[in-house]
């Protein structure tokens, strides 16, 4: 451009073209030179002058730092974005379908088994499973739990399979009242009122004694019946029963009395000790049986992945809890993301992040420039026709 400038001021007598030329060149040089001005003051002082509202970059590290971690969080990490990315990309429905491959439920089960494992051989793993019983107890004390279990128990516990689930289970419970049948009776009888007379005392115990008997027997009766016969009248009396139980669950409000219940159990150190046995219990169990807990771990990821697959109404329930949870997320950790660039970029030194970006996209400034050379020399150009139009020269 200047040598375009020289040549066109030397020889702008000769020929008419030439004024035009020197228009052109001259104010592209201009233009070249406040572009390179303009990138330059961006990240750094031009020719090291400190001129002022220069070395925007190092200067201002801070504040750009706080500005892009407020942007990335109300466009990326927003509580709405995230649940609509969620729903729309159908991250519950892949991840299921990736659980159902039979080599993908090994993984999970294999590594949960191994996470399991790490913390049963671990030599503090007993104060590790009081923490967790700790943080877990106090966690679902403020958490409305019944709830979901009563929604739990309103999908599941009715119909053919759970009744298949439940009719052993009522066979043992008559087994088990069977054999306790002496202490029931025992119990029973000593509860009858006493009274002066030896023999009506006697008569008392023995008639109840007799009663308790004929109890034990009808009872253990029924169960056993039930036991046997999916369709006795047992069983749609249990599942009735339990769907009130659901639904008394799940309608109950936070200061019920099953909430006063939740919070008082779960907070009592008695809970959160059982707890952490349990947890215990747990891993040396995993430990002496890995083979067997992975692979019953396997089946059942498989199974469960598969049957929330086909069942429409409770992938769509899923999704929407997914939604949910990445509502929380944003919500909880929104801010600690915000916090987490804005003390990143602060522990940036800012000339060398001002040389780092000012690399990363040298070969774009350079068309800057360019394109700064040809819009300032058309410009020239056309001021230049105005000026000979207006004024004649």
């Amino acid at each position: 451009m200047a040598a375009a400038y020289v040549a066109a001021r030397q020889f702008e007598h000769q020929h008419e073209a030439w004024p035009w030329v020197r228009a052109f060149a001259e104010a592209g040089m201009i233009g070249a030179l406040a572009d390179w001005f303009a990138v330059v003051a961006l990240f750094r002082h031009p020719m090291g002058i400190p001129i002022p509202h220069t070395a925007i970059v190092q200067k201002k590290k801070d504040r750009i730092g706080e500005r892009l971690a407020h942007f990335v969080r109300s466009n990326f990490l927003s509580a709405e974005v995230l649940r609509s990315q969620v729903v729309k990309h159908k991250l519950v429905s892949k991840g299921l379908e990736w659980l159902v491959k039979p080599e993908n439920s090994r993984k999970v089960s294999q590594f949960i088994g191994k996470q399991v494992i790490g913390v049963a051989q671990n030599s503090d793993s007993q104060s590790f499973c009081k923490d967790v019983s700790q943080s877990l107890c106090t966690k679902l004390s403020h958490t409305p739990v019944e709830r979901g279990f009563g929604r739990w128990i309103g999908e599941t516990m009715h119909g053919e399979e759970f009744r298949s689930v439940a009719a052993p289970l009522l066979g043992k419970l008559a087994t088990r009242l069977e054999d306790q049948r002496e202490w029931v009776e025992s119990e029973v009888g000593e509860s009858a009122s006493p009274s002066r007379s030896k023999l009506i005392t006697k008569l008392s115990k023995a008639a109840t004694k007799a009663f308790s008997s004929h109890v034990v027997n009808q009872l253990s009766k029924q169960l056993r019946a039930a036991s046997e016969n999916p369709e006795d009248p047992l069983h749609e009396k249990l599942e009735q029963t339990l769907a009130e139980l659901a639904m008394e669950l799940q309608t109950e409000e936070e200061n019920s009395e099953w909430a006063s219940w939740r919070q008082s159990v779960l907070q009592s150190e008695n809970t959160q000790s059982a707890v952490a046995t349990l947890l215990s219990k747990a891993g040396e169990m995993a430990a002496s049986e890995q083979g067997e807990l992975t692979g019953q771990l396997e089946k059942g990821l498989s199974k469960m992945a598969l049957r929330t697959l086909n069942t429409p109404s409770e992938l769509s329930r899923w999704e929407v809890e997914a939604g949910k949870l990445a509502t929380n997320i944003a919500d909880q950790y929104g801010d600690a993301f915000e916090r987490l660039i804005v003390d990143r970029v602060a522990e940036w030194d800012g000339k060398e992040l001002s040389r780092n970006l000012e690399n990363s996209v040298g070969a774009d400034l350079q068309y800057i420039r360019i394109n700064g050379s040809l819009i300032g020399g058309l410009i020239g150009v056309a001021l230049y026709a105005i000026g000979l139009y207006v004024w004649g020269s």
